[in-house]
């Protein structure tokens, strides 16, 4: 059994690993999310902010899984409704941090989450991902390919977990890196600036996202 396991199954979960890996260091509104916060708010709202992003894909897995992935093929409404809705909301988070006051606190002490909640850095990275019609192609394209009739649900199970540790894993690295005390500090002298990018970088996302007619 764990010969057949490791020939038939072994290889695809590999693949799956490292084709997530490529997607999220890649990937520009949920790295440009979690740099930010973890820059400005500490290490402990990145890694919350990771486990929303976490969660967003865990949604998407959720309905491939229950094979809700095939309504989404045969409508392609569904998909430009999500479209729309996550175009929208990277506008609304990047105007946001555009037109934020700056010096809104010391961010160099331990209590940055005072600034940023804990359910809001989870929720802005849970929407950040879950909103993004790319991330749905992207789930979609991929279990596609290694998903059949005959697959049995432990190992599309299995598959979801191995998506979920490389990415919480990924992200977790950001977030540790981007709150190392010396990069942090260096960053937070132009925390300004750093909110402004990013705001404008989610904009210029959305706006490429909007016009963009194949996904």
């Amino acid at each position: 059994m764990f010969e057949a396991f490791s020939s038939s199954y072994g290889s695809t979960i590999i693949q799956l690993a490292l084709l997530n890996l490529v997607a999220l260091v890649a990937s520009g509104s949920d790295f440009a999310i979690i740099s930010r916060n973890s820059i400005l708010y500490g290490r402990k709202i990145g890694i919350y902010t990771a486990l929303g992003i976490t969660l967003g894909e865990l949604f998407h897995l959720s309905y491939i899984i229950l094979g809700a992935h095939i309504f989404i093929v045969n409508n392609i409404w569904v998909l430009n409704l999500v479209k729309g809705v996550g175009c929208l909301y990277l506008l609304y988070l990047g105007y946001n941090m555009i037109i934020s006051k700056d010096g809104s606190g010391d961010f160099r002490n331990e209590n940055e989450s005072q600034h940023y909640s804990v359910i809001e850095a989870i929720k802005t990275g849970a929407l950040t991902n879950a909103l993004n019609p790319k991330a749905i192609m992207f789930f979609i394209s991929i279990f596609s390919v290694v998903i059949d009739i005959n697959t049995p649900l432990s190992m599309m199970v299995l598959y979801g977990i191995v998506i979920l540790i490389t990415t919480i894993s990924w992200f977790a690295i950001v977030a540790i890196f981007f709150t190392h005390k010396k990069i942090r500090d260096k960053l937070l002298k132009v925390k300004h600036w750093i909110e402004r990018f990013t705001g404008a970088l989610l904009i210029v996302i959305g706006i490429k996202l909007a016009f963009t007619t194949e996904l």
